[in-house]
């Protein structure tokens, strides 16, 4: 990919001659799993609240501590067990709710890897998605703007040998009934995989990323910290968890700071807005156009959002104009990520303490434990100033494209 409209943020020292940043260490990994630090964070605060559904009606929004979410979580891995072996893949259909990320913790607490499959996706595409993972499952919503999903699901059901059992959201209360909660569950290693998310890159078909535990918990964590996330903040997330940026650094990421991950339906920014004031939202991950769709909304001016601490924003080229306007609109920080599903999200990214010029002007410095070089076509560094392929490698590399070989090798070399 090319590095040409923002570049990495290099230390204020005299510059190096190459465009080659070694790895830094002084900040810890955590060696753990997703199942691991749920249970570790119910023992330490079980009465915070670490989820709330966010739906337009606050009469229907829900909450639970993280007690309850990890009885949950329990839950529904016992569901899954009954119905999956560790390791086997099930696929997640649907828009954003509470529901999915308690799946995604009980998946993680029974070994089972995640598909997150984009719910605008349609009959060929899921078809595809499904089969190319191997999914044995499918949890999926009744439908999407206006499009039957339960429809879809059973038109394709029986093109796909490998498909064993189909859930649909609706049911959900009976499908975490179903388990048997005395099953053990198994040992699962940081190393094992949590996620396949479908990144379609530039050119042909999607591919499927896969990601192993301590990616998923570490660039979250360390991200999160960066941006200057607290200890029980609370997080308002409209950005998709099908995406490495809800999925992810949201879920995990304030699960990893034991914060309160405030889901968003669907991106409405009248909603958003009242979320930030109501929820105390301290920080919030968005994309430019969901960010100007919030500073240019006519409640803006209305909401108190006086607890918001910082916007983080990326997946597209951030202008610096719209940095400025909203460091000055909402008196907050700023952090810019800069990233791919295949580094489990982020790989570089501004702090809030960095200038406004670097704020604004560029995409911060690498994560800790990550190699990075801007390479020319022979895969040498190329001088700095100069434009070339990023490339990083370090703990957050993923496992690689799921089934698919070549696109691996052709990605990852030696």
């Amino acid at each position: 990919m090319s590095i040409s409209d923002q570049s990495i943020s290099e230390p204020a020292v005299a510059l190096p001659a190459a465009s080659y940043w070694p790895a830094t260490t002084d900040v810890d990994l955590d060696v753990t799993t997703v199942g691991a630090l749920l249970r570790r964070v119910a023992t330490e605060v079980p009465d915070r609240i670490g989820l709330v559904d966010g739906p337009a009606d606050p009469a229907q929004r829900r909450r639970w501590t993280y007690a309850e979410m990890l009885d949950a979580a329990e839950s529904v891995a016992a569901a899954l067990l009954a119905r999956f072996r560790p390791g086997e893949r099930v696929a997640v259909w649907e828009s954003n709710r509470a529901e999915w990320v308690l799946l995604q913790m009980g998946a993680a607490l029974a070994g089972i890897v995640v598909v997150t499959i984009n719910p605008q996706y349609r009959t060929e595409e899921l078809r595809y998605a499904l089969g190319q993972s191997g999914s044995v499952g499918i949890v999926h919503g009744t439908e999407h703007r206006g499009v039957s999903m339960t429809g879809i699901v059973e038109s394709v059901r029986d093109e796909l040998p490998d498909l064993r059992e189909t859930i649909c959201f609706a049911d959900w209360d009976a499908f975490v009934a179903s388990g048997d909660r005395s099953t053990p569950l198994p040992d699962v290693s940081p190393d094992d995989p949590n996620l396949i998310i479908y990144t379609s890159g530039t050119t042909g078909f999607a591919k499927g990323a896969l990601l192993h535990n301590l990616g998923v918990v570490n660039a979250s964590r360390l991200s999160a910290e960066r941006a200057g996330f607290r200890d029980g903040d609370a997080w308002i997330n409209p950005i998709p968890l099908f995406h490495t940026g809800g999925g992810v650094l949201a879920s995990i990421g304030t699960l990893a700071r034991r914060g309160v991950h405030v889901v968003v339906p669907q991106f409405d920014p009248a909603l958003v807005l009242e979320l930030m004031e109501t929820e105390r939202g301290a920080l919030i991950l968005t994309v430019p156009t969901i960010l100007l769709g919030l500073l240019d909304h006519p409640d803006r001016p209305a909401r108190d959002v006086s607890a918001l601490r910082t916007v983080m924003c990326g997946g597209a080229k951030v202008p610096a104009d719209l940095v400025r306007r909203t460091k000055s609109t909402w008196g907050c920080d700023f952090s810019i990520l800069f990233g791919q599903a295949e580094m489990h999200g982020v790989l570089t990214q501004t702090f809030p303490t960095d200038s406004d010029d670097d704020q604004a002007e560029t995409l911060g410095k690498p994560m800790p434990h990550v190699e990075v070089k801007i390479a020319d076509p022979s895969g040498a560094p190329v001088a700095v100033g100069a434009e070339g392929e990023i490339c990083a490698r370090g703990y957050q590399n993923m496992m690689g494209y799921w089934n698919m070989p070549d696109a691996t090798g052709a990605t990852i070399d030696a």
